[in-house]
C-alpha cells in the first residue's frame, strides 16, 4: 500500500530485503552476505519494493537472488473497518537470558 494525494493505494509491490553489502554478481547476495562474524553484531540491511508473484521472481531470479521476500494476500485495508488505521512493521532484537555463574 502507497499514498498518493492522502489516499491509499493497492501498488501491488511487495516487500524485499537484502544485506547493505552484497558481493554477488550483478549486485546479487550470497549466502556469505547474510553471515555476521560475531553472534552480538546486527546485519544492516536495505528494503525493496518488488512486484509480487512466484512468476517475476523466478522470470528474474538474477536481479533478485539472495534477497528475502515479504507479502500479504491482500491489502491490509481490506482486513479493517474504518477509514483511519496505522500500519507498522517492527524487529526487535531477542536478548539471550543472564547465565546464572
Amino acid at each position: 500500500m502507497t499514498q498518493f494525494g492522502g489516499r491509499e493505494m493497492d501498488t501491488s509491490s511487495c516487500l524485499a530485503f537484502a544485506p547493505r553489502n552484497r558481493t554477488g554478481h550483478n549486485g546479487q547476495a550470497t549466502q556469505q552476505n547474510w553471515q555476521v562474524s560475531n553472534e552480538d553484531d546486527f546485519l544492516a540491511l536495505e528494503p525493496y519494493a518488488v512486484p509480487c508473484g512466484n512468476n517475476w521472481m523466478k522470470d528474474h531470479w538474477d536481479r533478485w537472488q539472495g534477497f528475502s521476500f515479504y507479502s500479504s494476500p491482500l491489502p491490509i485495508d481490506k482486513c479493517l473497518d474504518g477509514p483511519l488505521f496505522s500500519r507498522r512493521l517492527e524487529w526487535k532484537p531477542i536478548s539471550r537470558p543472564e547465565q546464572e555463574i
